[in-house]
């Protein structure tokens, strides 16, 4: 698979030292045209099948990955929005540069051919304008070239890859001071709640309501007001225990009236 952006030569082949990700045209037909003209191609391109690479889109034009943003995911299929078009092009100096020697050698192409088919009194024409043969020194130029254009491209994607990586990190910073501003909210009101319970409720009340269902050790004191209460009034004890207040159940009254041998109706 190789990038259909005039000038660019990243691809997927045997040779390639980068695996690239590579985006199939739009199927719009409004945005498809902004593609074909960003690639800037003097032939026909075939939007079914040709592609543009990852170096020519903002970071802006992906769907964001939350889980493998904040590390919950080693996987990142990154997706194009739906409106998303290529907006960056890669090492524009050294493209325009070869973009010029590539259409020149087009232009060499067209009139040799156009001379072949001519007559024979232009065929010696031919050989005064035809193209001569590359040097060695040029072909060693356009190596460099691709080289060039290949680093200018890697260095591209690892700045956009950091600056979505820094965009992360800053966003992860302000979530853990979020976190910690609610936090301490909340200690506030839980304090300042358990001190207006105090004035109601004892402390094993206070712990009971706060553990929830967990069993709790209730002392003495607090065991014989609950028995005296509910000696008083069982269906109000019921009542209130239904409406979850802190109170002994009516077994472990039970089992305290046995043991101290007192006479109740519990």
């Amino acid at each position: 698979m190789r990038c259909a952006v005039f000038g660019c030569n990243n691809n997927n082949g045997k040779n390639s030292a980068t695996k690239w990700r590579f985006f199939h045209f739009s199927k719009d037909k409004a945005a498809v045209k902004q593609w074909i003209h960003f690639c800037r191609r003097t032939d026909k391109v075939n939007v079914k099948n040709a592609c543009a690479c990852e170096v020519h889109f903002a970071p802006e034009t992906f769907e964001r990955n939350l889980q493998f943003e904040m590390g919950l995911s080693s996987r990142n299929p990154t997706k194009l929005l739906p409106s998303a078009f290529p907006t960056l092009t890669t090492a524009p100096a050294e493209a325009n540069e070869r973009q010029k020697r590539m259409e020149s050698r087009s232009k060499k192409e067209m009139l040799t051919t156009i001379l072949k088919n001519a007559d024979p009194v232009e065929v010696i024409q031919e050989n005064e304008v035809g193209e001569a043969p590359q040097t060695a020194e040029e072909e060693v130029i356009d190596e460099k070239d691709e080289k060039i254009l290949r680093l200018e491209t890697e260095i591209q994607r690892l700045n956009s890859v950091a600056s979505t990586l820094n965009k992360c990190k800053n966003e992860q910073l302000a979530e853990i001071k979020r976190l910690k501003i609610f936090t301490k909210t909340v200690e506030f009101h839980r304090n300042n709640l358990e001190q207006k319970l105090s004035c109601i409720f004892t402390n094993g009340q206070i712990e009971k309501l706060r553990d929830g269902n967990k069993r709790r050790n209730w002392k003495e004191e607090y065991i014989a007001k609950s028995i005296t209460l509910c000696s008083t009034s069982p269906k109000v004890y019921k009542l209130l225990r239904r409406n979850h207040f802190p109170l002994p159940g009516v077994r472990t009254l039970q089992w305290w009236s046995k043991k101290e041998s007192l006479a109740t109706n519990i």
